[in-house]
C-alpha cells in the first residue's frame, strides 16, 4: 500500500511582485488622499487664524484711526501697554508691527499667528520679557505703505522704547477704506521687506495656493487665476498679470509687504 503525501505549492516569484505591486498602488492612492485630506485641513486651521488676526487689526484701527505703523507704536496711546513686552513694534518684520495687537489684553493669542509652515511653531502667549511673537511664532506677512520721503520719524514717549528709524521717513498703514493687502500667508522672502510688485509666494506647503486677508475683511484664497506658478521654479508663485490687489492708482509700488522672522 503507497502513502502519498500532499505537496503545498507556494507562490511563485511572479505573483509576489505582482501582489506588492498591486499593494504598493493601493498604497500610493490612499497616501495621497490621506494627505490632501491634511492639507485641506491645513489650508482651513491658516485661513481661520489669518482672519482672528485681521479682526484684532479691525478692532486697532478702530481705536487708534490705523492700523499698526510707526505713529502707533510711537503713540501716547501704545504707553498704556505693559513695558514688560520690550520688544521692538517697528521694524522690517512682521512680527514687529502686530506685537501692537497685544496691547490689549485678550485681543489676540499668539496661537492664532500659526500655520503649518517650515519652520513655524506655535505660540505659547508667553508676551513677557520680550517673549511676544518671537521668530517662527508669526506666520502672516504684513502689508505697509512705503515711507514718505519727506517725513521723518516721531520719537517714542514710551520709557524704554526704541524710537523707530525706517529708512526714507515713517512707515505708515495700509488705507482704512476699500480693500487693500493687509495679510499675506506663504511669502517668500529672505526676512527683507519686499515690494509689491516683486511679491513672491512659496507654493510647496499648501500645493499651489496661497492666503490674502484685506482690509475689508475678506479671506482671499490666491489660486488659479489669482496665481501663477513659475515655470522655471515650481516652488515659486507670483500673483497673475491681471490681477492687482493693491489700491491707489493700482500700483504695487507703493506698498512694502513685511515678512515673518524666522
Amino acid at each position: 500500500m503507497k502513502i502519498r503525501t500532499k505537496i503545498k505549492k507556494g507562490f511563485t516569484l511572479v505573483e509576489l511582485l505582482v501582489v506588492i505591486a498591486i499593494m504598493a498602488s493601493l498604497g500610493a492612492v490612499g497616501y495621497v488622499g490621506v494627505l490632501a485630506f491634511m492639507n485641506a485641513g491645513d489650508k482651513q486651521a491658516a485661513g481661520t487664524n489669518i482672519k482672528q488676526v485681521g479682526t484684532a487689526l479691525t478692532n486697532f484701527q478702530r481705536d487708534f484711526g490705523s492700523f499698526p505703523d510707526d505713529q502707533s507704536a510711537n503713540s501716547k496711546k501704545m504707553e498704556r501697554w505693559s513695558s514688560d513686552c520690550g520688544s521692538e513694534l517697528s521694524g522690517d518684520t512682521s512680527n514687529a508691527y502686530l506685537r501692537q495687537l497685544f496691547r490689549k489684553k485678550g485681543a489676540v493669542s499668539e496661537a492664532n499667528f500659526y500655520a503649518k509652515l517650515p519652520g513655524m511653531v506655535e505660540g505659547d502667549d508667553k508676551i513677557k520679557g520680550g517673549a511676544c511673537l518671537e521668530p517662527g511664532e508669526c506666520a502672516f506677512a504684513y502689508v505697509i505703505r512705503k515711507p514718505d520721503e519727506t517725513a521723518e520719524a516721531k520719537p517714542s514717549k514710551r520709557k524704554g522704547a526704541k524710537a523707530a528709524e525706517p529708512a526714507g521717513g515713517v512707515k505708515k498703514s495700509v488705507p482704512s477704506r476699500g480693500t487693500c493687502p493687509i495679510l499675506f500667508c506663504c511669502i517668500k522672502s529672505d526676512n527683507q521687506p519686499i515690494s509689491g510688485e516683486t511679491l513672491t509666494f512659496d507654493m510647496e506647503p499648501f500645493s499651489e495656493y496661497a492666503i490674502m486677508y484685506t482690509t475689508d475683511g475678506k479671506l482671499v484664497a490666491l489660486e488659479d487665476e489669482k496665481i501663477e506658478v513659475d515655470e522655471g521654479d515650481t516652488t515659486t508663485g507670483r500673483l497673475h498679470p491681471d490681477y492687482n490687489p493693491f489700491p491707489e492708482g493700482n500700483d504695487p509700488s507703493k506698498f512694502f509687504i513685511l515678512p515673518p522672522a524666522r
